[in-house]
């Protein structure tokens, strides 16, 4: 376990400055977890344990084409809005 200061304590096992990182292999837990818990001194860093799988082998998936890429377009029509009538009065006024 891990944690790191975020203040100034003074405690029996000395004082600590802020931004300090301590762990349980120097101090106990119960005393971490009192600076952190009942103190408000300090805050757990989280420590996360990287594995690496050696034997793993990502699966490729084959490139995709143009081509299969059309053939799953959706076959719905697109809406055409209907054209502007134009009165035939108004048009044969225009060409005189």
């Amino acid at each position: 376990m891990k944690i790191k200061i975020t203040s100034n304590p003074v405690t029996p096992y000395g004082s600590f400055n802020n931004g300090a990182i301590i762990s349980d292999e120097n101090y106990p837990i119960e005393f971490l977890n009192h600076l952190v818990d009942d103190c408000g001194a300090a805050e757990r860093i989280l420590d996360y344990d990287t594995k690496v799988d050696e034997g793993y082998e990502a699966k490729k998936k084959p490139p995709s084409s143009q081509l299969l890429q059309q053939g799953k377009a959706s076959q719905r029509k697109t809406l055409t809005l209907p054209a502007k009538k134009v009165k035939l009065s108004q048009s044969m006024t225009h060409l005189r």
